[in-house]
This record gives structure tokens, C-alpha cells and sequence, in this order.
């Protein structure tokens, strides 16, 4: 993914939601959020509106966010 886009995703635990950029991901089983990576910035920018996201690099999640919360990862 590259750009920003807001998603609304229904709950399905079987096939959770993956959005993928620059080695980094965001996993959704049922929430609203928005999304904000450009190539030229060196932050993801995720948004939560409600629900939670996890957010991580690889097999390793940095934070499981739920409204009002942002995540702290670069991009890099």
C-alpha cells in the first residue's frame, strides 16, 4: 500500500485483514481506520476509528492500537 486510504472491515477472525508497506503491516479482524504512508515520509501514520489494529514488522507486532491511540514506527 502506498498513499492514504481509509478502510471498514468486517469481522471475520478466520481471514483477518492485512494492509502491507515498506516491510511494515497493519492486522485488522474487524474495525475503521486510516492508513497514511507516502514513500517520501519516513512515518506510518495509522488511525483508528474504532475497533483495534496490531501493527508490526515481520512476526513481530509493535502495538495493538484501539481509538484515539498512534503508532510510533518508522518506516525505515
Amino acid at each position: 500500500f502506498q498513499g492514504e486510504g481509509f478502510f471498514e472491515v468486517s469481522k471475520n477472525p478466520s481471514k483477518p485483514f492485512i494492509v502491507q508497506y515498506a516491510g511494515l503491516y497493519t492486522k485488522v479482524l474487524g474495525t475503521s481506520f486510516n492508513i497514511r504512508a507516502f514513500d517520501k515520509e519516513e512515518k506510518l501514520d495509522v488511525t483508528v476509528a474504532t475497533g483495534r489494529v496490531e501493527v508490526g514488522k515481520g512476526k513481530k507486532a509493535f502495538a495493538a492500537l484501539k481509538p484515539g491511540q498512534q503508532p510510533d514506527v518508522e518506516t525505515d
